[in-house]
């Protein structure tokens, strides 16, 4: 699998570096926005709500103020009757012009008197006592503010804060009471939803809506809203803390972060919401903006690194040709076209020139050593200064030399010990085959007398049954041929002597042999080592462990054979031995024979067998004896081709000088 280049490496590694930290940073960032981002949602939506609910406050903390300051302006009047009804009248409609927000005040009492700021007349049916703001007041300290109604002074939607007047001595003398529309502190909420881009209302204790700017949840006279109808999810705004932020969903599945704030003295929440997808959209432009980043910042980054490769990494790619180019078998290679923008280049630049130099030095002395090996020259040695590991390739060489000499200069020895031993060889080879030649004569006359033997004895036997006489002659022969079994005997002895030293002879023959393979064998190994210089002489010392092999199986087949021999002639100088015995028995016991006779009769027949088996055993010896002279006559042809092989090879390492 072909590799890639080192500038596409780094381009892909820096890339792939560049790709992840900008994408960590991104990721992180975008967590990070997504976090504050949500976390701005809910501290808008808190301090929004914080905000309406202490402008609300203020609101009505200026009229509650104003409230309990006319109760205690109002009770000692009343309570003295000092205060007619017209300028009650007329006070209450100079207050109420004269403050913002203040549209409506009057004042009640138990006799179901109302005076109003704006000189409205109850209509018939209309009951001070059994007014929600009156009631409260009665039962209420401080100041009372009433849930929302319609008020049928405006038929707008209000709440009243009311306040009950005490003379001195605590009795109730009547309730004083300011109208806040609704419609008012709508608008501010709206402004300041406006202002935060999100909502603001209020909403009591029970979930009933107070104020909401969209005027479709406004209290009516027919309906008042609870924000349990408008989501589910709203419901859940009840069970929050003030400053704590839940996200809801409204009917729409419009998501908003929402956080409740209670109006402190009155019985009102403040719910303030921000729209989720105002964060989302927040989130998506910071999003894109970071992508744009990073989009941005990956071409910078890789322009830059496109410069940083083309400006450092050319020059190394041109390194890399010259390297190829060496590679290939070109040490002559050109670097002054490289550039070297800094001095690691420059360095890398002027070793590549001094290795391809030195390279050419070396190849070319290397090629003239080996030239001079490959023509049986082994005296010339390296001269160049061969430094660092490159000196490693002088050693070697030396070394080659000096083993190659030392190979040579013992085969040289060996080859003349093989010469001598060879003739040696052939020498013996010639006794040997002589020595044989000798045996088989021998062998001849034995075979002749052991027949005349036999044949006497046989006709000895046959004459047994005769007559007396035929048996005191036959006593007389029994001596005579006891004689000849000794003779027998002896000339057996001496053929299986001759086998002995025959047998040593053949173990010597061997054991050059061995010798002869063991040299052949060891000068292939060096002609090995020395590779194709020594390819000829590998091929003479094949030669020659060839023809010492057969030498070795050769002698080995004539010593099985005279082994043989050896076994047979064992065999038949026992039974010579029997057949001496039993002529000395017969010439001792020739008395006892005429009484005998028939059992002597008898043994003769057995004996009779058995010289016949000699007879077969003698022309058996007789055979191998002459296969014998035939191996020692090949052996001579051997040794003589082992001698001229021999020669032979001296001539071959004659050509080498050392």
């Amino acid at each position: 699998m072909k590799k890639m280049t080192l500038a596409k490496q780094i381009r892909l590694t820096f890339s792939i570096v560049v790709v992840l930290i900008l994408l960590c940073s991104t990721t992180i960032n975008i967590v990070t926005i997504v976090a504050d981002t949500i976390e701005v949602a809910s501290n808008t939506s808190v301090s929004t709500a914080q905000i309406a609910a202490n402008s609300i406050q203020a609101s009505l903390v200026e009229k509650t103020s104003l409230i309990e300051g006319l109760a205690i302006q109002f009770s000692g009047g009343l309570e003295k009757g000092s205060i007619t009804d017209s300028a009650l009248q007329g006070y209450l409609a100079t207050q109420a012009n004269s403050r913002d927000g203040i549209t409506e005040m009057y004042f009640g009492n138990a006799n179901n008197t109302l005076i109003s700021s704006s000189g409205w007349t109850p209509t018939e049916g209309y009951t001070v006592t059994s007014r929600d703001w009156y009631i409260g007041a009665i039962n209420t300290d401080g100041i009372f503010v009433t849930e929302p109604y319609v008020d049928v002074m405006s038929g707008d939607a209000t709440i009243t804060l009311s306040k009950k007047i005490l003379s001195s001595t605590n009795q109730i003398m009547g309730v004083l009471a300011v109208d806040v529309y609704l419609n008012d502190i709508q608008q501010l909420l709206i402004s300041i939803g406006d202002a935060n881009n999100g909502q603001v209302f209020v909403i009591t204790d029970s979930g009933d809506v107070v104020v909401h700017p969209v005027q479709a949840y406004m209290p009516t006279a027919s309906e008042i809203k609870n924000i349990g109808n408008v989501s589910s999810t709203y419901a859940d705004l009840l069970k929050v803390a003030d400053g704590e932020v839940l996200r809801i969903q409204n009917s729409q599945d419009e998501a908003f972060y929402s956080s409740m704030q209670r109006i402190e003295g009155t019985p009102f929440k403040i719910i303030s919401t921000y729209p989720a997808s105002e964060v989302f959209e927040a989130i998506m432009f910071e999003v894109q903006a970071c992508i744009i980043l990073l989009v941005g910042s990956f071409l910078f980054v890789w322009l830059v690194i496109a410069v940083i490769v083309k400006r450092y990494i050319s020059p190394l790619e041109d390194v890399v040709k010259a390297l190829n180019e060496i590679k290939n078998g070109n040490l002559h290679v050109d670097t002054t076209h490289i550039p070297t923008p800094n001095q690691e280049t420059f360095d890398l630049v002027g070793s590549l020139q001094v290795v391809s130099s030195t390279l050419t030095l070396y190849i070319n002395e290397i090629d003239q050593v080996l030239e001079s090996f490959a023509d049986g020259d082994f005296t010339i040695e390296p001269q160049q200064n061969y430094i660092g590991d490159f000196g490693k390739i002088k050693v070697s060489l030396l070394n080659i030399a000096m083993h190659l000499k030392a190979l040579l200069s013992n085969t040289q020895s060996s080859t003349n010990e093989i010469s001598l031993g060879s003739g040696q060889i052939a020498h013996s080879a010639q006794d040997l085959a002589q020595l044989t030649i000798d045996q088989c004569a021998l062998i001849t006359d034995f075979k002749q007398e052991t027949v005349q033997v036999a044949e006497d004895i046989i006709n000895i036997i046959e004459d047994i049954n005769k007559s007396y006489k035929i048996a005191d002659a036959m006593a007389s022969k029994a001596e005579h041929g006891a004689t000849q079994g000794q003779h027998l005997a002896e000339a057996m002895q001496m053929i299986s002597k001759s086998n002995s030293e025959m047998t040593a002879v053949i173990k010597s023959i061997e054991d050059v042999a061995d010798q002869t393979n063991l040299l052949a064998l060891n000068a292939a190994i060096e002609a090995a080592r020395a590779g194709e210089t020594g390819r000829g002489f590998a091929i003479v010392a094949s030669e020659v462990r060839d023809l010492s092999v057969r030498t070795a199986e050769l002698v080995k087949n004539i010593y099985g054979m005279i082994n043989e021999n050896i076994d047979s002639l064992e065999k038949g100088e026992a039974l010579v031995e029997v057949a001496v015995v039993a002529l000395d028995d017969i010439a001792v016991s020739s008395d006892e024979t005429r009484n005998v006779s028939k059992s002597v009769s008898d043994s003769a027949v057995t004996q009779k067998d058995a010289l016949h088996r000699i007879i077969e055993n003698v022309e058996r010896l007789e055979m191998e004896m002459s296969k014998n002279a035939g191996i020692s006559e090949e052996n001579v042809a051997i040794s003589q081709e082992l001698a001229a092989q021999s020669d032979t090879l001296k001539d071959q390492l004659s050509h080498f000088v050392i």
